[in-house]
């Protein structure tokens, strides 16, 4: 019997296999590594005396940022996620600091678009940002590799001091960000509490997500991580430490008290799956290719990452090949069974 004829459904008809080829086709049939650099930049709590006026504090901000950023452009990543309020002085009160967001306009955008193009990298800019019908958003910028702004997320749930003191308007949507190694979501602080737009995200199937904030969210991270079967990059103020998040939920990478920064290296060719029904297939997918497939499973959980670390065979084929079901498709044959199997 077939490999799909026993999963019960077309391996080719499955959301996250299709996100798998599509992904591929993206990268290019000569080279099908998806691995790529993220590096991740934490914030400090920056004040300014408001008597050195707004030209010396966007000129001071643009400094700031060129120290930190050497300290990650070194290793030629391909995304830099900063901060929520990333140009922001703690200081100044909510008149002051609208004072210096009108002041500051454009300019520290443009300067982190200057940083992308030259560095041939994407930048996930976060900033409070004035749309054309005059009021503000608190918003995730990516700028690509040419140093154009893709687009914006603008923060699904602000807090009530965001609306009330700097007259914001909440956002609307998911955002996707088509980035040349895969699709890309962000996150903004608060949002983190809420599933409404978590699940705005997981209809979207996001190959990674950029989370800027300036409160960590705990277990909340590992959480939308494992949901969303996403990478998390978090990006932190206000002295939280940043890091990485794989899709099962696991933290791979951590900045520290002493250094607030760090680059990773992620592999976006990988597959959710659940324990149930693949133990064996798994197992003789690993006999067959051996280090070039990699297993992370983390225990409790009852789900496993695959990776690909090969060159020429991609997680789509190895899913193909041995009949392997991706952890939603899996739980949505499970609903439907018990469904059928009710007692009335």
């Amino acid at each position: 019997m077939s490999s799909e004829k026993k999963l019960g459904f077309r391996i080719g008809d499955c959301p996250n296999v299709r996100k798998l080829s599509a992904l591929a086709e993206r990268i290019g049939e000569e080279n099908m590594s998806r691995k790529i650099r993220v590096s991740t930049l934490g914030g400090e709590n920056l004040t300014l005396p408001q008597e050195e006026g707004m030209e010396k504090a966007v000129e001071k901000m643009i400094r700031y940022w060129e120290s930190r950023l050497s300290r990650v452009l070194c290793e030629q990543p391909d995304l830099v996620v900063l901060p929520e309020c990333c140009d922001r002085y703690v200081n100044f009160s909510p008149e002051e600091r609208l004072e210096y967001y009108d002041y500051r306009g454009d300019r520290i955008l443009d300067y982190f678009a200057s940083v992308a193009k030259e560095n041939n990298c994407y930048v996930a800019y976060c900033a409070v940002m004035e749309e054309a019908d005059g009021k503000n958003r608190n918003s995730t910028m990516m700028i690509d590799r040419q140093g154009r702004v893709m687009g914006r997320y603008n923060k699904h749930n602000l807090t009530i001091d965001e609306i009330d003191m700097l007259g914001g308007l909440c956002g609307r949507d998911a955002v996707i960000f088509d980035c040349d190694f895969g699709r890309v979501g962000a996150v903004i602080c608060f949002d983190l509490n809420f599933e409404e737009i978590r699940n705005l995200y997981k209809e979207k199937n996001p190959d990674l997500m950029v989370f800027s904030s300036n409160y960590h969210g705990g277990f909340m991270q590992n959480f939308w991580a494992y949901e969303l079967r996403s990478w998390l990059v978090t990006a932190l103020g206000c002295n939280n430490l940043s890091g990485v998040v794989n899709p099962v939920g696991v933290n791979v990478a951590q900045t520290s008290n002493y250094r607030n920064w760090l680059t990773k290296e992620i592999n976006l060719d990988c597959f959710v799956a659940h324990l149930d029904e693949n133990w064996e297939k798994v197992a003789r997918a690993k006999e067959k290719y051996g280090p070039g497939l990699q297993i992370c499973e983390p225990g409790q959980l009852g789900a496993m990452l695959l990776s690909s670390d090969m060159e020429h065979v991609t997680m789509e084929e190895i899913v193909a090949e041995f009949g392997i079901a991706h952890i939603d498709d899996y739980f949505a044959r499970s609903i439907k069974k018990a469904d059928e199997n009710r007692e009335k």
